[in-house]
Formats: structure tokens, sequence, C-alpha cells
């Protein structure tokens, strides 16, 4: 999942009160104005671990540099709280925000993004769905 250019970031909310930690990657790539793409930076430093909240957007991919682009490699996010909460993650460039997915996750699920793919565990390890 790419960001298409450096004025975009994804975010995510919580439709109730809910810290759920979540994990993400991600990579720089180098672009160059009529070239396209010319290489991609791959760094461990380029992993976010941080809170989402009920109350207000977090970020999970900030906007990247001038003739950069990011590409979210993987993103996990666990429901640790006592009931159901609906997850959203979207893209926001700063005046329009398009949702990516809104999903629904009970107590104890979590929902991964992993080599282009979404998927939602269970507590149990049971994928449902994938």
């Amino acid at each position: 999942m790419a960001l298409a250019d450096d004025t975009k970031s994804i975010k995510c909310k919580l439709n109730a009160a809910g810290a759920l930690p979540l994990t993400a990657s991600w990579v720089e790539v180098i672009t160059k104005p009529g070239f396209g793409v010319v290489s991609a930076l791959w760094t461990d430093a380029q992993i976010v671990f941080t809170t989402t909240n009920g109350t207000t957007p977090v970020t999970v991919v900030g906007t990247s540099p001038a003739q950069r682009n990011r590409k979210l490699t993987s993103l996990y996010v666990v429901n640790t709280t006592a009931g159901s909460l609906t997850f959203t993650l979207y893209s926001d460039d700063g005046t329009n925000t398009r949702d990516i997915l809104s999903v629904a996750l009970a107590d104890g699920d979590q929902l991964q993004w992993a080599k282009g793919k979404w998927a939602v565990i269970d507590q149990n390890g049971k994928r449902k769905i994938a």
C-alpha cells in the first residue's frame, strides 16, 4: 500500500474509547521528477510502535520528505479491550480523507496487513477474515 506523494499520510481511528497497540513498518522510495522510482530504502528506523485511542486520529505512517514516497509493508493491531471496536485506517492529504479499511475487531482479535493481504485472526489463532 503506497502513499502516492509526499503530502499524504496514513492514519487510524476507533469508534469508541480504547488504547490498542499498533505496529507498522514501511519503506521509503526515492523518486525524481520525470524519472519515477530511483531506489528503495529499507531500514529498521521505519518501524513505528504506537497506541490508538478513541478520541483522536493516530498517525500510522507520516508524510515523507520531498521526492520520496512511503509504502506500508506491514501493520498489526490487537484489540486488547474487553469489547468489540471498529478500527478504521484511512489516508489523509491534509484536506481530504479516504477510508482504506474499516473492520470490527472483537476482544483479542488481531488485524494484520502483510505481504499485500489483510487478515483478522481471533484470540485462538483462527483466521476470521482473509
